[in-house]
């Protein structure tokens, strides 16, 4: 019953998660066109609509929500975006907010948190605690078999051991290993793999997915990501080589 209840609750959170990885612009915030959500549109409360040019596609339109700097250099061109100056233009004529986007439940830990106390078993029987993690950082990655995101973003995750290999790896699902091992296998998903794992979802009370939590080496909390971009998990890397110590 209790992985039925993460199941649905983490359907129902995905929401605008992700969208499909294609490249193309699907967003349109005020002037800017994104493939991804920029990361000020998590645990935000802000209405959108839905323009629908004369081809009938569609493109989520955000009237208002301030960007940073970082985002705004995820920003696809206008000069690459077809049809550009007509969704600009049904932005312009769009007065009605078919949505409104809620924050998500809150976490039950923030980034400066220490980790607290924790034990979990692996695959191949080791027993991982926030002890025994102390002296190495520790990288998080909550996921389950029906997040698209959570299996599109396996391979390059799997990179950062290679990147900063003098770092934990943990992937951490409440599905069980028979279910979770065909996509760990096919995605070649080389964190060290923690499933039938439920303590850890209720401890930070895990909503959307994928999440990633970044440890530094004293166990303090450095990085908290919810669901995954370009943008996210150049973030992330970025946080774990400088924890890490690793060169560009």
């Amino acid at each position: 019953m209790n992985r039925l209840i993460m199941a649905l609750a983490a359907a129902m959170c995905c929401g605008l998660q992700a969208f499909p990885q294609d490249g193309k612009a699907k967003l349109l915030i005020d002037t800017l066109f994104f493939s991804e959500k920029p990361v000020e549109m998590d645990r935000r409360t802000y209405s959108m609509s839905i323009l629908r040019n004369a081809g009938g596609e569609t493109m989520l339109f955000i009237p208002s929500l301030e960007l940073g700097k970082d985002s705004r250099r995820y920003a696809i061109p206008k000069e690459q975006v077809p049809g550009a100056d007509e969704w600009l233009e049904l932005s312009r004529k769009s007065g009605k907010r078919v949505m409104t986007a809620t924050a998500n439940k809150p976490l039950n830990i923030k980034e400066g948190d220490s980790i607290g106390s924790f034990s979990v078993t692996d695959w191949d029987g080791n027993v991982w605690t926030d002890r025994n993690t102390l002296g190495k950082p520790l990288v998080l990655n909550f996921w389950y078999t029906g997040c698209d995101p959570c299996i599109r973003e396996m391979p390059e995750l799997s990179t950062w051991t290679d990147i900063c290999p003098d770092v934990n790896y943990l992937a951490v699902t409440w599905e069980r290993a028979a279910d979770a091992r065909k996509i760990v296998e096919s995605r070649h998903f080389r964190f060290v793999q923690v499933t039938d794992e439920m303590g850890l979802f209720r401890k930070f009370n895990v909503g959307p997915m994928p999440l990633t939590v970044v440890v530094d080496k004293d166990g303090i909390i450095r990085k908290i990501v919810e669901g995954s971009s370009r943008q996210k998990r150049d973030m992330l890397l970025e946080c774990i080589r400088q924890l890490a110590g690793s060169p560009e």
